[in-house]
């Protein structure tokens, strides 16, 4: 069974302060999440699928937004980031040209799962992200 990372999640418990054990372990674990693969997804990413139609420049301003907002969560935004990075190093198009979400969903259904489960976990789904959403 694959497990996936929460790239860039952390969490220290309140009054935590830092000592030269911490930096060590955080430079370690840094590391090892660069050479396990831990991926950076994109949110100004261009679709590789040349009909995945343009949007509006409000509309794709949104959609950056929201997608910052994912990212930069506290305490999801590491299971965002390794859903958005599989999902752009494996995206497919149908042969009509639009993204087949069926196959790249597919591919990357454990990291989606993740930050769902993360999302809509807190507080019974009651979650609200960074944003205010």
């Amino acid at each position: 069974m694959k497990t996936v990372e929460n790239c860039g999640a952390t969490a220290e418990p309140f009054g935590a302060k830092p000592t030269i054990v911490t930096a060590v372990v955080g430079v370690l674990a840094g590391a090892t999440l660069f050479l396990s693969g831990c991926q950076n997804g994109s949110c100004d990413y261009v679709s590789k699928c040349p009909n995945d139609g343009p949007t509006s420049p409000v509309a794709e301003q949104n959609n950056n937004t929201l997608c910052n907002n994912r990212k930069d969560d506290p305490t999801c935004g590491g299971y965002y980031n390794s859903y958005l990075a599989c999902f752009q190093s494996n995206q497919t198009c149908t042969p009509s040209g639009v993204t087949d979400y069926t196959v790249t969903d597919g591919i990357c259904g454990a990291q989606y799962a993740q930050w769902q489960d993360c999302y809509y976990g807190i507080d019974g789904g009651a979650y609200v992200d960074a944003a205010g959403e």
